[in-house]
């Protein structure tokens, strides 16, 4: 039976959604004590859109869908980004000698007041998708530079005063007008990155073209695609920018590049590609304290077992983890913990994390030779604490494993999805069994996973075969209320805010030291864990997940026993990491 919902008789009217629809809707409305429309939402039968558009025929609003109607850059340009993010609006077109803006709040009454008198005209607000509207105050400043509908780009405003734009031109018989203009929409685009968190900025040419995506939070995000003549003068631009020689095809720099107002320096590299040369931007933001062990992300216990295995000052403590882990701000957080003006300090890195006050540290290039021949002076000077950023050969895992053996706590990195495969690669390099159990104290095992934006995060259902695999794996999950990110205008649309590790740790006590001396299975040493109540680096997610600081897809990222299941009860294939 129907039950009565203004809202929800519209969209059953529009056969948006089927009364069936709606009475469970309103049945998830009271569970989790939110609006029926945000249940609809999450329950996926409408998409925000859907729901606005009804919302405002309801209130007898003009309402505007942007995927369909994009703001024209003209208009952008009319209003400043900030004034746009204060009131939720997006200036959308002149029509009839009035200004068109979408709103999220139509019914904001500041709205008209404050526009009139930035842009002297009057104006007509109308509702749009609160998402629609954060998409676009994320990319205003791109935007306004972009093509306007009549297919060229409009001239822009002149810069504001103290904010020169300053680079060498990028020749190709360009006037100074478009190389301005080129110069702001990379100053712009690169700012957008910047405030969407990207690490690194990737300027791809395509065969028509150019694309542009940023690295956030371990995750390749679209950024920009450009087709004709400006991503090649756009490339040209950067190219100069980068102080690259025309027709080398590999280079590395540093520049400095203007971004809201403020000079930012980034390493610069390129490469040949398919279709010509990438260039690539890392952002340098400068040289920051070094996060502390209890900024980690490590639960109380774990936290207490870490610092009771370093407090030994002596044996080899390896942290494992892939590329992008964070392995280097763990090994440096851990001789931050271990740090007193009294020891012979030593660190050996190919690029230096941060720098230690009376310590030495070495820094070495890729040349093979020349990382060796650094690492055997670091040894030689017999430190009290040796941080090795890489333990990958067996000639250094056995100079390690000697000075752990005799009065130096060593902190070593392995290239290893988990511990227990951090054991598995280090037992790899052919070191004596019983060398391997004496040296090591503990393994640290991390990833870096999302966390979920506080200000966007809601109650979520679970797929039904993936709650059936994660009670199979960690029993009852009915007090469990997982999480997820809707996207809002703080986390740039994506739901996800930064990341946070997830972490095992693995203590090396007489009965697993006896067992890796005498070779013992996986299987055994599995086991061994098992009965000391050890939690996996998966479990660890999971408890996560459970606190509402991940989404629960972040468990299935990490391609473990979780993932392994989940495709056994779809019937598909998917890659897992396991220590076989």
């Amino acid at each position: 039976m129907l039950r009565t919902s203004r809202l929800g008789t519209l969209l059953v009217g529009s056969r948006t959604i089927t009364e069936d629809q709606l009475n469970r809707a309103l049945d998830f409305q009271k569970q989790q004590d939110c609006r029926l429309g945000e249940a609809l939402i999450e329950l996926g039968y409408c998409s925000e859109v859907e729901i606005t558009r009804a919302l405002a025929e309801q209130m007898d609003l003009a309402f505007i869908d942007l995927s369909l109607t994009p703001p024209e850059p003209h208009v952008l340009r009319m209003v400043p980004r900030d004034l746009a993010v204060r009131l939720g609006i997006v200036p959308v077109r002149i029509e009839l000698g009035r200004m068109l803006v979408a709103a999220k709040n139509p019914l904001d009454i500041s709205i008209d007041e404050a526009l009139r008198g930035a842009v002297r005209m009057p104006v007509a607000v109308c509702a749009a998708a609160p998402g629609q509207v954060s998409d676009t105050l994320q990319n205003y400043e791109r935007l306004k530079w972009s093509l306007d509908t009549a297919g060229a780009v409009r001239p822009p405003s002149p810069p504001a005063a103290g904010v020169p734009l300053t680079a060498p031109p990028f020749g190709g018989g360009a006037s100074v007008r478009a190389e301005q203009q080129i110069l702001q929409r990379l100053q712009a685009l690169i700012g957008d990155a910047l405030r969407k968190g990207a690490r690194d900025i990737y300027f791809q040419p395509l065969p028509n073209g150019l694309e542009v995506r940023g690295w956030v939070d371990g995750v390749m995000q679209p950024l920009e695609q450009m087709t004709g003549t400006d991503g090649g003068q756009m490339l040209n631009s950067l190219r100069a920018l980068c102080g690259f020689a025309a027709g080398r095809e590999r280079a590395a720099s540093t520049c400095e590049i203007r971004v809201d107002g403020n000079l930012q320096q980034f390493a610069c590299r390129s490469m040949p590609v398919i279709d010509g040369l990438v260039i690539i931007l890392r952002a340098r933001s400068g040289e920051g304290a070094p996060l502390r062990l209890d900024q980690l992300g490590l639960e109380p216990e774990m936290l207490r077992a870490v610092r009771a295995g370093l407090a030994t000052r002596t044996g080899l403590v390896l942290v494992a983890g892939p590329m992008e882990s964070g392995r280097s701000t763990t090994l440096y957080a851990m001789l931050q913990e271990v740090s007193q003006p009294s020891l012979r300090i030593v660190t050996v890195e190919g690029s230096a994390e941060a720098r230690v006050p009376g310590a030495l540290q070495f820094q070495f290039d890729s040349h093979r030779a020349e990382a060796n021949r650094l690492k055997v002076e670091a040894l030689s000077e017999r430190p009290d604490v040796l941080l090795l950023d890489e333990l990958e050969d067996r000639p250094m895992a056995e100079a390690a494993c000697r000075l752990a053996m005799e009065s130096t706590l060593v902190l070593g990195g392995v290239y290893a999805p988990h511990a227990l495969r951090a054991l598995a690669r280090f037992a790899d390099l052919g070191l004596p069994a019983y060398t391997t159990a004496s040296a090591l104290t503990g393994i640290l095992a991390q990833r870096l996973v999302r966390r979920l934006c506080p200000d966007c995060s809601g109650p979520t259902l679970l797929p039904p075969d993936l709650e059936r695999v994660l009670a199979s794996l960690y029993g009852n999950l009915s007090t469990v209320a997982f999480r997820r990110g809707k996207g809002c205008a703080r986390c740039h649309g994506m739901g996800t805010r930064g990341r946070i590790g997830v972490l095992e740790w693995i203590e090396v006590d007489e009965d697993l030291r006896r067992l890796l001396s005498d070779r013992a299975m996986p299987s055994a040493i599995q086991e061994h864990l098992d009965r000391r109540g050890h939690r996996s680096l998966e479990h660890d997610a999971f408890r996560k997940a459970a606190a509402g600081l991940i989404s629960p897809e972040e468990i299935l990222g990490l391609r473990l026993e979780t993932a392994r299941k989940l495709a056994e009860t779809i019937g598909q294939p998917l890659a897992v990491d396991r220590w076989e």
